[in-house]
């Protein structure tokens, strides 16, 4: 009887236990992934952007040389003046009201006391700089030309309140002090404007950041006067790898941001004001987006003459290219330099995202190479580690390229069981956007994919998100998956991955499974089980590459999509691209005919009523 009574109480006591933790857990608020409609975003896939490629092999130059050789000042000068006159010539590219022009080179590291930094890849090499500036020159004597750099790897001597590993003289170790120094002295140049400005220093103007944000960090942006004054800017990066996959045009905006506002190395803030620029993996590259949302360049000339592979730092392995690229969009000259360097500019976050806020075309069928061809310049790099959330990294795959990050979600469903099929077909499933209790095409903000945010279910159950792959080829490939719960995968049909073991680490991945992927369009059903609010995984299908310092590239050519059919925003009800009157007669005329069309579901409700009326009525007003 006694030992009866105690199991009583052991028992009660674990119910209450039990009860405690799920009381707990049930009031614990989940950190779910940010998520929005892929029709809210400005990409305009149809945007052709033209770059230009000049190899130092290329026909069109006087004195051409093999992309081995080392080149003198007069060939790269050569390249640089091609590359402008492809990319449209400086009559076209330069507007004839511009007189201040700032060039913004990359000088993050001056090396080492004594030893040759400038030509090492690490920072823009001065030649290019200088060639630039007697290009502008030549076009028009009258230009205000700077040099303008706030250098995050260096300082000032003297500057107080800095650590001493930043406090030395870049300007001058770099080679920037005597080439800006010659030139300015040379005779040759009568009436040349031209000097140096450390960005760091200079006063500030606040930018505001545009909406909708990208990012929660900022609301402004403090900025240098020289910069956002000036009439023309031109982004002149050095080609690398970088944690954030690659630096070039884009990555080099962080060095726009003054050290005594932001700190070195841009993300501590200065004197204790608490600004700095958030360099958290899952901030950096939606800031980065966000600095040239703020104050986007004129132009991007980069420097791949010598670049760095393995890393961007002098620890890193020099690597000569011989190349410059040039365009109006940096988006597009970012996404065929990673091409350069065999890097898929679909797994590079600034870069894909970037395009989704309208700034440029990522597609590289979408953007004209003017000059040499992208398959006679290319050479695969070494990556860099991308930065992620340390519990996420994967030891055996240091190098992750981006989850896809468009899907299709639908929840609801109770129970936790993963085999029960929920959908009645789940082998078969091809969802058409926004019917059947589908979602919309969405779009999460980080690699760490969350249908439980969208659907926001009050009991575990489970969650499915779907998406195609359309692959030029049919190809042997990995599918890199991870998940923090319970996760099926079907491919085609086929269910190529089950993970029904313990609540575990989502890693990026935890899983590589080798898949064949068919020629055109492919069906990515994914089915996760949702307990305590949560419900995350990761996946993107990548190229069978087995030397892992290569390996994590997304499958070359291939696109995932959330909808086989064009997405435009709720309320372009006669799908023309624009919200005006003609929306709201089209909305009116099918109101009056009973038409529950997709088109017409403004408010995002899966149906068409007078709601949608009030919705778009709204949106005409606003603008």
């Amino acid at each position: 009887m006694k030992k009866r009574r105690s199991s009583l109480v052991l028992i009660a006591l674990l119910t209450g236990l039990v009860g405690l933790d799920f009381a707990v857990r049930s009031q614990t608020p989940v950190a779910h992934t940010r998520w929005c409609e892929m029709s809210d975003w400005q990409y305009d896939a149809n945007h052709v952007s033209t770059v230009s490629l000049v190899p130092s092999d290329y026909s069109g130059l006087h004195e051409p040389a093999a992309l081995s050789d080392s080149l003198t000042y007069e060939q790269i000068a050569a390249m640089v003046q091609e590359a402008l006159d492809l990319a449209g010539g400086l009559d076209l590219l330069v507007p004839a009201s511009v007189h201040s022009i700032v060039l913004k080179p990359n000088i993050v590291e001056p090396g080492e006391v004594g030893k040759r930094v400038n030509g090492t890849g690490v920072d823009t090499d001065w030649r290019v700089i200088r060639a630039l500036a007697l290009a502008l020159y030549a076009h028009n004597p009258g230009y205000s030309i700077r040099v303008a750099e706030a250098a995050g790897g260096w300082t000032r001597p003297g500057t107080p309140g800095v650590a001493a590993w930043a406090t030395l003289d870049g300007y001058t170790m770099t080679g920037y002090k005597g080439m800006v120094e010659s030139l300015k002295a040379d005779p040759a140049y009568p009436g040349l404007d031209f000097d140096w400005v450390d960005l760091n220093y200079d006063d500030t103007v606040a930018v505001k950041v545009p909406e909708p944000r990208l990012s929660p960090d900022q609301t402004v942006f403090y900025l240098p006067r020289t910069l956002v004054e000036a009439d023309y800017i031109i982004d002149v990066p050095v080609m690398k790898v970088h944690t954030t996959g690659v630096t070039v045009g884009l990555k080099n905006w962080v060095g726009i941001l003054p050290g005594m506002v932001y700190g070195w190395s841009k993300d501590g803030g200065y004197g204790g004001n608490g600004i700095g620029l958030n360099h958290a993996a899952d901030h950096i590259q939606k800031n980065i987006v966000e600095l040239h949302r703020a104050l986007p360049a004129n132009l991007t000339l980069v420097d791949a003459i010598t670049c760095k592979e393995q890393s961007k730092y002098f620890s890193g392995i020099s690597k000569r290219r011989n190349l410059i690229i040039a365009g109006t969009d940096v988006v597009a000259v970012d996404a065929v330099c990673s091409h350069l360097m065999g890097v898929n500019p679909d797994d590079v976050e600034h870069i894909s995202l970037a395009a989704l806020a309208g700034l440029g075309q990522n597609d590289l069928d979408k953007i004209e190479i003017a000059g040499g061809a992208i398959e006679h310049c290319a050479d695969r790099f070494i990556k860099a580690e991308k930065t992620m959330v340390a519990s996420q990294m994967n030891s055996s795959y240091s190098y992750y390229g981006q989850s896809n990050r468009t899907w299709l979600v639908r929840g609801g469903f109770a129970g936790t069981d993963l085999d029960s099929d929920r959908l009645g077909g789940e082998a078969a499933a091809a969802p058409v956007a926004g019917k059947d209790g589908w979602s919309r095409p969405l779009y999460f903000y980080d690699d760490i994919i969350d249908p439980a945010a969208v659907c926001r279910d009050s009991v575990d159950g489970v969650e499915y998100s779907f998406a195609w792959l359309d692959c030029p080829e049919a190809a042997a490939a990995q599918l890199w998956v991870g998940s923090a719960q319970e996760m099926a995968l079907w491919l085609n049909g086929q269910l190529v991955y089950h993970y029904s073991g313990a609540a575990r680490e989502h890693h990026l991945p935890n899983s590589v499974v080798n898949v064949t992927v068919q020629k055109g369009l492919n069906r990515i059903l994914v089915k996760t089980v949702q307990r305590g609010g949560e419900s995350t995984f990761s996946l993107n299908v990548c190229e069978n590459e087995p030397d892992k310092k290569y390996a994590g590239n997304r499958l070359a050519g291939a696109r995932f999509m959330a909808s086989t059919t064009p997405v435009h925003k709720p309320g372009d009800c006669n799908g023309d691209n624009k919200l005006d009157v003609f929306d709201l007669l089209a909305l009116l005329k099918a109101l009056s005919s009973g038409s529950q069309g997709a088109d017409y579901d403004c408010n995002g409700d899966s149906r068409v009523d007078v709601f949608d009326l009030l919705s778009l009525l709204k949106s005409l007003g606003g603008n």
